[in-house]
Order: C-alpha cells, then structure tokens, then sequence
C-alpha cells in the first residue's frame, strides 16, 4: 500500500516548519516496507499571512488534499480541526524526515 504524505519542511531534511508559516510541502510516497519516494514538491502561500486566515488555510489545504497525513513542527487547533474534516491527519513530529516517516508506519499505519 503507499500512503501519501505531506511533510513541512525548510530544508528537505527535516520536518521543521509550522503548518501556517510553511510555504512548501514535500509530498512522498511511503511504501508499507519503509522506502519511500519525493514525488514533489508542492509551493503554496502561507496560512498564518493576514486577515484571511481561513481562507488561506483552504487553499494550503487544497494544496496537499491527496495527502492522507501532514507532518509538522507546529499547528494550531483550528488546522488541525479543519485538516481533520478534509480527512488529513495532523503529525507533530519534528525529526528527520525519514525517521518521522519510520515511525508514522510503525506506531499509527502498523498499529490499526
């Protein structure tokens, strides 16, 4: 099975950015046997970027609404609520990308 997963990143090594502040995701597919493969990387507009909050988290979360999961280092409720009613699970799990991808299949895809 390959689970798509968007992950914030500043620097493709580590997931490292707040959701509302990120301008990019690195999408990957995760394969059940731990490898996994950049598709893209996704550029977008900031959440956290004025008056509009809501509006701009809709169109952050258009951006990655093939994703079935969302690492981050930071979110507030209100995306992780709104990412939840688009059927997206938030991960606050600063790390390594791999070993936040690891673990994700570990202790939550191995654990269901």
């Amino acid at each position: 099975m390959i689970h798509r997963i968007a992950i914030a990143s500043r620097d493709g090594k580590m997931v490292n950015e707040h959701f509302g502040h990120a301008r990019r995701f690195i999408i990957v597919d995760l394969y059940d046997d731990g490898n996994y493969f950049v598709r893209e990387v996704r550029e977008c507009i900031n959440a956290c970027g004025g008056d509009d909050f809501y509006d701009r988290m809709n169109i952050v979360i258009d951006k990655i609404k093939d994703c079935e999961a969302v690492f981050v280092c930071m979110i507030g409720n209100a995306a992780t609520m709104r990412l939840k009613e688009r059927g997206i699970k938030a991960y606050v799990n600063p790390g390594f990308i791999e070993d936040v991808l690891k673990d994700y299949l570990i202790n939550s895809v191995g654990g269901d």
